[in-house]
């Protein structure tokens, strides 16, 4: 939270509306007590704009020409931020690299790149969630705050127990639908680097056709039936001397190394009465490790969320 003093002022709290955000800032210049530096603003002011275009492409040259943007993004700047012709915004290609940019025009929308900003480092931990489906508004929270706790890859799953059933042009238009989910998350949280979505398949397919699993990889499926935690056995394997998933904070991240060398954890989420048990026992046979979250029934939704803030505590960069 942010206020002039204890008790008194205007309250502002990260996540307020860019509106909101521009009146409080108002307020706090006029008011004679604040002394509060341009500075103290900026994360919270500047938007940030995903131009699809950019991805894939060298590195353009700065400044730029005028960039078109697509509708969506259009929309979102022009008519809901409110922004308009020399208005500062940060710009980012879904691939990790960032630029500070101008809009340009507004007829069409357009923007100009300003000078590029240090790219988002590799995670030092790739995380997947294989989601089963729950009903439309809790698999849009959990993919959302999936990529807001910096899962990589996202593959939503039907099971024998689903109560979802997805298939054909509904299933296409699903999936469409959380990708442009994931883009907004991203948007929000700061990150520059878009979490894959995979289209929705059954569970058992899916475990079928994945390769074995690598040295530097660890699978968890949440099971009841499991005798130990995820936390314990997450925390278990980064304290192991020489683990491949355990990682120096103190050492810099590698920019150039290698994805298919960064440490990688999948966890596996049933859906509301959970896995079926042949699918679990598909599963364990390929090397999933079985795993509680707890003593207490968690819903779907809550389950895949609090799995990935574990192994991101335990062996990533949360905390």
């Amino acid at each position: 939270l942010f206020a002039l003093s204890a008790g008194e002022g205007p309250v502002a709290r990260r996540g307020d509306s860019p509106a909101f955000l521009v009146t409080f800032r108002q307020r706090i210049i006029r008011s004679p007590a604040a002394a509060f530096p341009d500075s103290f603003f900026p994360d919270l002011m500047t938007p940030r704009i995903h131009l699809p275009a950019l991805a894939d492409q060298p590195a353009p040259p700065v400044p730029s020409d005028p960039l078109p943007l697509d509708e969506p993004a259009a929309h979102h700047l022009l008519r809901v931020l409110r922004r308009g012709i020399g208005d500062e915004i940060e710009v980012f290609d879904g691939q990790g690299r960032c630029w500070h940019a101008h809009v340009a025009s507004t007829k069409p929308a357009t923007v100009t790149l300003q000078a590029t900003l240090p790219p988002e480092p590799p995670p030092r931990l790739r995380l997947g969630l294989a989601q089963c489906l729950s009903t439309a508004e809790k698999m849009d929270w959990t993919i959302e705050k999936a990529v807001e706790l910096g899962v990589s890859h996202i593959v939503p799953l039907l099971s024998a127990r689903s109560v979802v059933k997805l298939d054909g042009a509904r299933a296409e238009k699903r999936v469409q639908h959380w990708q442009r989910l994931v883009v907004a998350a991203a948007m929000q949280c700061g990150r520059s680097r878009l979490p894959e979505i995979a289209p929705i398949q059954p569970v058992g397919s899916w475990l079928t056709s994945l390769p074995a699993p690598q040295a530097h990889e660890r699978r968890w499926v949440l099971s009841p039936l499991a005798e130990s935690s995820l936390m314990a056995q997450a925390s278990a394997l980064a304290a192991q001397t020489g683990t491949p998933l355990a990682w120096d904070q103190d050492q810099p991240i590698d920019a150039t190394a290698s994805e298919a060398a960064t440490p990688t954890a999948w966890l596996l989420c049933g859906p509301e009465s959970g896995l079926a048990e042949t699918e679990v026992e598909q599963a364990l046979a390929q090397g999933w490790q079985p795993a509680l979250l707890g003593p207490r029934v968690l819903r779907t939704e809550t389950a895949g969320l609090v799995g990935l803030t574990v192994l991101q505590a335990a062996l990533g960069d949360l905390g």
